[in-house]
């Protein structure tokens, strides 16, 4: 049986995240972000290029496409070291160090555009230049940012 190392780490009950991502490039094209997500939620699961401090058993993460908006939601269960520079099946130039195990995966009715909230958002701290804020991920937000993300996604789900 092969099984994956997992990292040690302590709960995060109380951490709340941000990933962003965007589409894949390999040798035969695109990877659309569109379907990365899908895939890898579908198995419940996300890659990321190290592991983070930031990130433990517990953390509620968003995710945030470039160019779209906060499109999803999870909770981290497990991090596992997996080495990897295929997504899906697909080489993809980059490589992916841990394996993210995830509960809770769930895929917003509409992206949330960050500049319909900016003035609200906590860890955007230059409003004019708030791209800024999704440079370096994964980065950590309050449970108050979390929680007006995830309202918001609710809500257009309802319009």
């Amino acid at each position: 049986m092969n099984k994956r190392p997992h990292v040690k780490m302590t709960t995060n009950e109380s951490g709340h995240a941000i990933i962003a991502f965007n589409d894949l490039e390999g040798p035969h094209g695109k990877l659309a972000a569109d379907a990365v997500l899908r895939g890898l939620f579908a198995n419940n699961a996300w890659y990321t290029t190290r592991s983070s401090r930031i990130i433990a058993p517990g953390t509620k993460i968003l995710f945030y496409k470039s160019r779209s908006g906060f499109c999803a939601s999870a909770i981290v269960v497990s991090i596992a070291l997996d080495k990897t520079t295929r997504i899906l099946g697909e080489q993809v130039f980059g490589a992916f160090a841990c394996r993210l195990e995830l509960d809770g995966c769930r895929i917003f009715a509409a992206p949330v555009d960050v500049r319909t909230i900016v003035d609200a958002l906590d860890f955007v701290t230059n409003k004019k230049y708030w791209g800024q804020a999704f440079r370096t991920t994964p980065r950590q937000i309050s449970e108050r940012d979390f929680t007006l993300i995830t309202r918001k996604a609710e809500t257009a789900k309802n319009a």
